[in-house]
């Protein structure tokens, strides 16, 4: 799989978040308004939601295999996003960008 980064983009922080299956989970950014964040899904699925309405569940949200990754450059959809693993912990590498 290729992945292309926008070449005004510079990574500028990163994170490691777990996600259980048992209630959804927040990034905590770490620097200040990240403009975009690219995550990828380590070893479980999860769902996800960043529409700010309601948490992902299981069953409800965006499919994100493991091995798979998600691209946001839209600093709304990264304060909203919210995730979920549909079984056991998974591991989401983030890296923020300015």
């Amino acid at each position: 799989m290729k992945t292309v980064f926008p070449a005004n983009r510079t990574p500028a922080g990163f994170e490691n978040l777990q996600v259980t299956a048992i209630a959804a989970a927040s990034p905590t950014p770490t620097i200040d308004d990240p403009q975009a964040m690219y995550i990828t899904v380590e070893d479980q699925s999860i769902r996800y939601r960043a529409d700010d309405i309601a948490d992902p569940t299981t069953a409800l949200g965006h499919l994100v295999t493991a091995g798979q990754n998600i691209w946001f450059e839209n600093p709304s959809a990264i304060r909203s996003f919210r995730a979920i693993a549909l079984t056991g912990t998974a591991s989401l590498m983030i890296t923020y960008y300015r």
